[in-house]
């Protein structure tokens, strides 16, 4: 997969680690920027990174790997 941010690339890496379980965007948050206060900016910048997700699961037609809940994000580790 090509990902147009470094971040991203961790980020998809972190929810294949949690091994389909599901994950708030502040917990996410908290272990992108672990040593950043800024919550707001980092939440922002988040969602820039799920779309770059997003875009680079469609490229490759894998799109429903990634899923969302109401208040989680997850990988689906039978794709």
């Amino acid at each position: 997969l090509a990902f147009k941010r470094p971040k991203t690339k961790e980020l998809f890496a972190y929810l294949i680690d949690r091994n389909g379980a599901g994950v708030t965007t502040k917990e996410i948050c908290a272990v992108l920027w672990e040593d950043s206060v800024d919550d707001k900016k980092n939440r922002n910048y988040l969602y820039q990174l799920i779309n770059d997700l997003r875009m680079a699961l469609k490229e490759v037609n894998a799109e429903s790997v990634l899923i969302k809940n109401s208040t989680t994000y997850a990988v689906d580790i039978k794709e």
